[in-house]
């Protein structure tokens, strides 16, 4: 009879971690951003760039699990000029992270930037544009984790305590990302509220960036966490609460 195993003194190799940068850049004059991770058993740095989309930096990163990951964050004007520059040593855990944060600081007369590097991004569809008096409102949620894979996708009443419970266990490192209808306010206002990271999306833009003749509240909802996890999602402004009073 004989055995497989591993030669004697080789290494298992990390588990990678996917985790999404979200960066917003439209206070400075940011029009690149780089992300290197560096480690001791990291013999290359791993260097990413992330996409800038409407004055946002988003993008996934992959980095091997293990201890001691010092993530640096480097941003640069137009003309290839470093601006900012961040940095973080942190533990990375195969599969789901906590949210990590890095703020760069200005190398020149400019302002910080806060960045953060999550698991997750949901998007968030209104399933009605019109309501009757009886109506129950209800929306659809889809949540993909860094790697893109989708971990939750249903169909919710549009209610506070009901989102809050079906995002529960995707809390680390979320992003909440909604197309720009009449239903936004409320939602807008519990992310603020529970310091969730939202964005709001141009209807017209995301139609012209994702087409497609089916459609639906499931599939809308989908495209909408893609466009948000690779970095395309067309941001239109949140308006604060007291603007919209």
């Amino acid at each position: 009879m004989g055995a497989c195993s591993e030669p004697t003194g080789s290494g298992r190799r990390p588990v990678d971690a996917s985790l999404l940068v979200q960066a917003d850049l439209s206070a400075t004059a940011v029009m690149t951003v780089v992300v290197e991770v560096t480690a001791a058993d990291i013999p290359t740095p791993l260097v990413f760039n992330i996409p800038v989309v409407d004055r946002v930096a988003s993008g996934p990163v992959t980095i091997p699990s293990g201890s001691n990951r010092t993530i640096t964050m480097r941003a640069f004007d137009a003309g290839g000029v470093e601006t900012h520059h961040g940095s973080v040593t942190v533990n990375i855990q195969p599969g789901t992270n906590p949210t990590i944060s890095i703020v760069l600081m200005p190398l020149t007369g400019s302002v910080p930037i806060d960045a953060t590097l999550g698991s997750f991004a949901v998007s968030v569809r209104p399933t009605v544009d019109t309501l009757t008096v009886g109506d129950t409102v209800t929306l659809t949620a889809a949540i993909l984790d860094a790697t893109g894979t989708t971990v939750l996708q249903q169909t919710l009443a549009a209610s506070p305590d009901v989102f809050l419970r079906a995002l529960a266990p995707f809390r680390d490192g979320l992003a909440v990302a909604c197309e720009c209808l009449f239903a936004w306010y409320w939602l807008a206002d519990l992310c603020q509220h529970e310091q969730i990271p939202f964005l709001i999306g141009h209807a017209f833009s995301m139609k012209a960036i994702h087409g497609g003749k089916a459609k639906n509240d499931r599939i809308d909802a989908g495209k909408i966490a893609r466009l948000l996890r690779g970095g395309n999602f067309p941001l239109a402004y949140v308006y604060p609460k007291g603007m919209r009073e």
